[in-house]
């Protein structure tokens, strides 16, 4: 079985997550399948903190400009 997990948000693979994990599925392919899912949403949140982190950084230089320094 194959899964296309291109353009899913991550509520989507949470609740395709969800859906595989209680499926009739042999071992190994429900396996397979969960770690590329888990996968997709490790490379989202790692993508989402970085941007969270950039823009405290611009942030940054705004608020030394308000402290007069």
């Amino acid at each position: 079985m194959t899964v296309n997990l291109e353009n899913r948000t991550p509520h989507e693979l949470k609740n395709l997550l969800d859906q595989v994990k209680v499926s009739d599925l042999p071992f190994d392919e429900k396996k397979r399948i969960i770690e590329e899912i888990q996968a997709k949403l490790m490379g989202a949140q790692t993508i989402r903190q970085s941007q969270i982190l950039r823009e405290i950084d611009e942030g940054q230089g705004d608020m030394n400009d308000m402290g007069g320094e």
